[in-house]
Parts: structure tokens; sequence; C-alpha cells
């Protein structure tokens, strides 16, 4: 790397870690499960057109099992579209210290959810700040060094394929917080 890029990552840290400590409460805990949780966020890439459609077919099948389900799409440009059915960013909204701003950012990590699933097997800085900073009873994503970011992290080893990644997160949460009967 760099002396930039390991400036830049350096402030990103120390920003990072002064957010998280100007929280002004610690993050709720609660017991929870996808069949239970009454709220799900989904930070996505939303760069390609496959890995969208991906993400939005999941979406719906969580919309037809009744929970609230939000949206926030990343492009890996500085183009902006305003033709999506979903809160989006892209590089316009990543600062000098990696870090993602803007209005749907902050409304996002200020939201509440029962499941926060960052859908991108592969980790990236700026989602990393966003689940860091979110405001979800459980958060899941993928394998990181940062293990304050998510509760439940999800190693698909060299397989980036987001199918395979949230098949992975569906029979991990259905083994979350599940009720036992007591045995005879």
């Amino acid at each position: 790397m760099s002396a930039i890029s390991n400036a830049r990552l350096f402030f990103h840290q120390q920003q990072l870690n002064k957010q998280l400590k100007a929280k002004k409460s610690p993050r709720l805990r609660k017991r929870v499960n996808l069949s239970s949780a009454k709220t799900v966020g989904i930070l996505f890439d939303a760069t390609e057109l496959d890995n969208r459609n991906i993400v939005l077919k999941y979406a719906k099948g969580l919309k037809n099992l009744k929970k609230k389900v939000s949206l926030l799409g990343f492009f890996n440009s500085k183009i902006e579209d305003e033709n999506y059915t979903f809160k989006h960013i892209n590089l316009k909204n990543i600062d000098w210290a990696l870090r993602p701003t803007g209005p749907e950012v902050k409304a996002f990590m200020q939201e509440s959810f029962d499941v926060f699933i960052n859908a991108d097997p592969r980790t990236k800085v700026h989602s990393e700040y966003i689940a860091a900073l979110s405001n979800a009873h459980l958060r899941v994503g993928p394998c990181t060094e940062n293990t304050y970011c998510y509760d439940v992290m999800i190693d698909l080893g060299k397989s980036m394929d987001l199918n395979k990644f949230l098949q992975q997160v569906d029979v991990l949460m259905e083994k979350t917080n599940t009720k036992h009967e007591a045995a005879i």
C-alpha cells in the first residue's frame, strides 16, 4: 500500500473509533433470528446487475414473510441515477478518509433493525463502517478481522458467490436463538 492509502486508512480507523465511543448508549441486544425479526436492513454492492437482482429477489422473499426491509445499495462509480427502487450511494458519498457520507447513509445507520445484513461476500472498508455504526440488534456480514462490525460472520473461503452467501445467512440465522424443547 502507498503512504496515502495508509494515511486514509489510519484516519478512517481514528474516526470510526471516535464514532463508536461517542455512541450515547450501548447497542441494544435481544434474541432474534430471521423468523422472529420484524425489520431487516440490507446493505449490498449494487454495481453489477446480477447482484442487484439477487438481493432484490432475496428482499422480496423477506417482504413476503411480512418483514419490513430497508435496502441501501452501493455503486462503485460516480455516475448518479435516480431510476432505482432502493436507496443508494456511490463513490461521491465516500470521503477522503473512506467514510460513507450523505443523508441516505445517515438515515440507514440510525434506523433500528432487528437484523442487519451486509449482503456482500467481500469485505469493504465503507461497508464495515456502516455495519459497525448501525443500530441493529444482530449484524451479519462477511468474515473480517474487524470483529466489532458483525455479530455473525460468514466465510465462504475463496468462493465469492452471492447466492451461496445469502443461503448461508439463511441457514445460520435459522440456527441462532432457537427455542428447543426439553428432552425427556
